[in-house]
């Protein structure tokens, strides 16, 4: 661990001029340490930080400074760097309220939080368990990508409203801790829900510069495509070579109804039978192509955001 990352202790005087507020959720009365984080005091217990970080383990297990500070009579760590709002979503995962209770899946500004924290502190179930959720939520392969769709479809939203949920707070982190594999499909998923869906301006997607510039590139290669889809693609091949009957008729309104669509962009919805009046054999080997023109778009997607390859990709993360 590296000791940049080791929480520091001062004096409440040498503080931030923001005035010190004690943590509503988080000031146990039984609480044996204060965290400080910004200017919000956390009161919790040694143990349980101990229990879920091996660098607090080892710092909690020095002989506390004669000159110490003190809030309350319990020593004070002032931790540098740390945002208030991470530290409410970490304890929040360290003090659960419910027990054995099917509550909805934490959303992305905690799971980033969480992750984040996890990585600097070396608390490995909590990492390990967010990079668990978020590389099941955005996958390198198109298959898990399709499974997860129809399990979550509000992450790729067909339309507006919906739960809230953020995408941006998934590609800061994935670029912040080095978890590159998610983002091709967090950006591709960030694009369909957040623009081609929800029309959100561009003005407001609360992404840092490199990440827009990431998102505009993919934005734009995925709006050139036009023919290259895989709806335009299949429906082209219709009618086929096997036609049982004249199917090109039914196909060319199809495609005249998609010149108005979001298809040149949501290039991965799954397969859906538009193919009402095509013959058994022509929807057989319209899906065919469909599948086939869809995997080659998701080998590419990477390089449609400017990054290197799913397996380069894989390559680099840090877990």
């Amino acid at each position: 661990m590296s000791s940049d990352a080791r929480p520091t202790k001062r004096a409440r005087e040498q503080s931030d001029d923001a005035p010190l507020a004690r943590s509503p959720e988080y000031w146990f009365e039984d609480g044996n340490i204060v965290l400080q984080v910004e200017s919000t005091q956390f009161r919790v217990t040694k143990g349980v930080l101990a229990r879920h970080s091996s660098l607090f383990k080892d710092m909690l297990s020095l002989p506390l400074p004669q000159d110490e500070p003190l809030v309350d009579e319990c020593p004070l760590v002032v931790l540098s760097g740390d945002s208030s709002a991470d530290w409410t979503h970490l304890l929040a995962a360290m003090y659960p309220d419910s027990c054995f209770d099917s509550k909805p899946a934490a959303g992305y500004a905690a799971v980033a939080a969480v992750l984040r924290l996890s990585k600097k502190y070396d608390m490995a179930n909590f990492r390990q368990a967010t990079v668990r959720r978020l590389k099941t939520d955005f996958p390198t392969t198109l298959a898990a990508y399709h499974a997860q769709r129809s399990a979550q479809p509000s992450i790729a939203q067909v339309s507006p409203g919906g739960e809230d949920v953020d995408l941006s707070y998934v590609i800061a982190v994935a670029r912040e801790v080095d978890l590159y594999s998610i983002l091709p499909s967090a950006l591709y998923s960030y694009v369909v829900k957040k623009i081609a869906y929800d029309g959100e301006p561009w003005s407001k997607l609360n992404l840092a510069p490199v990440d827009e510039a990431m998102l505009f590139k993919g934005y734009a290669r995925l709006a050139r495509l036009h023919s290259l889809t895989p709806e335009r693609t299949s429906v082209g091949a219709v009618p086929s070579p096997t036609c049982r009957r004249s199917c090109d008729e039914a196909a060319f309104e199809y495609l005249d109804e998609l010149k108005d669509s979001l298809a040149s962009v949501d290039v991965f919805a799954q397969w859906h039978a538009w193919s009402d009046h095509l013959c058994s054999l022509c929807v057989q080997h319209s899906e065919s192509i469909y599948e086939i023109a869809q995997g080659n778009l998701w080998h590419a997607l990477p390089s449609f955001f400017g990054l290197p390859s799913w397996d380069e990709l894989k390559g680099m993360d840090f877990e």
